[in-house]
């Protein structure tokens, strides 16, 4: 038998059909006209957590939500809103082993926190989970709590729910690249990406290769210290100025801000002045406003001269030398 955990976070993409007992609109949590791509209960607590979408999601079509709770009282509903919600989770494989073993996961970040739903198919006994982190104000993750489940009438095995989630990760613990989980053609997908995802983000999709971030780089990234080790702290790839035309004809520049090999801030310098919302409806960015993904804190948009305004993505607040005590150097 088969068991899944899940608490607050999860996707999926196009899946074979549900079970009979899976498909009664999952205790509730989903609506009539919903499909129930996943069921779980939570054990000792009778919780259940349920994903609630399109009756036919892809990629590009549908919308997908995480409910969790009873019928009576939705604690949480991930993403609020029906919009691009497949960019909202990641999906991705950790470990393989053999037979086409291993270890999936899927999960968002909300609020500061990241929710990672995995599938270890490993071991003789299958199980799974949730796993809870929490970010810290340098962007690094603190695993806070584990949740198991325990709902054998809607288990399901995490290896196809890749195929309606454009983004893929690497793991948590390693910096060895997947598919890049950047898009060119979408800025909001760059914030808090890895320094070996962008690089290869660069060389697959624009033909620049770093010569320390690539797709091939199988050694860790090092997340460096603002105090000891400021230079590889502040480590990344920077942006080829040679291929900024590919990104958008308005854009003259692009400055990254790197910090532990997360990608901090994003800065586009624009040919000419604009008002805020032009700036935003030119690069197909939301209004101000309007609701962001999780990896964005906030985007801002600024005269940087007298004849250009520059517009800037934030993934996380900056934290460097100059906020910390540092002290005398030992």
């Amino acid at each position: 038998m088969r068991t899944i955990g899940l608490a607050l976070g999860m996707a999926v993409g196009v899946l074979q059909a549900p079970s009979t007992a899976f498909s009664q609109e999952a205790d509730g949590l989903c609506q009539r006209d919903e499909r129930a791509f996943f069921h779980c209960r939570v054990a000792r607590s009778g919780k259940v957590g349920a994903l609630c979408g399109s009756r036919s999601l892809t990629a590009e079509a549908g919308y997908l939500q995480y409910r969790f709770g009873r019928p009576a009282k939705v604690e949480l509903e991930f993403p609020p809103l029906r919009s691009r919600t497949q960019r909202q989770f990641r999906y991705r494989r950790v470990s393989v082993g053999r037979n086409d073993s291993g270890e999936w996961r899927i999960g968002f970040e909300s609020q500061g926190a990241v929710y990672e739903a995995f599938y270890d198919g490993t071991i003789d006994r299958e199980r799974a989970g949730i796993l809870v982190y929490r970010r810290g104000r340098d962007g690094g993750l603190t695993q806070r709590a584990r949740l198991d489940c325990t709902s054998p009438d809607g288990a399901w095995d995490l290896r196809d729910l890749g195929a309606a989630i454009p983004h893929a990760l690497g793991s948590l613990d390693d910096d060895e690249p997947g598919p890049p989980v950047v898009e060119r053609g979408d800025l909001l997908t760059w914030p808090r990406v890895s320094s070996v995802e962008f690089g290869c983000f660069l060389e697959r999709q624009l033909g620049h290769k770093d010569r320390q971030f690539h797709c091939a780089r199988r050694a860790p990234v090092r997340p460096g210290d603002p105090c000891k080790s400021p230079k590889l702290y502040a480590a990344g790839p920077g942006f080829p100025a040679a291929k900024v035309g590919q990104i958008h004809p308005d854009v003259t520049a692009i400055d990254l801000s790197w910090e532990r090999g997360a990608l901090q801030q994003v800065t586009l310098t624009l040919a000419t002045k604009m008002t805020d919302r032009a700036a935003r409806e030119r690069l197909r960015l939301p209004a101000a406003g309007d609701p962001l993904p999780q990896n964005v804190q906030r985007i801002d948009v600024e005269e940087c001269s007298a004849h250009a305004s520059c517009v800037t993505l934030t993934g996380f607040e900056h934290l460097g030398a100059g906020d910390l005590d540092c002290g005398a150097a030992p």
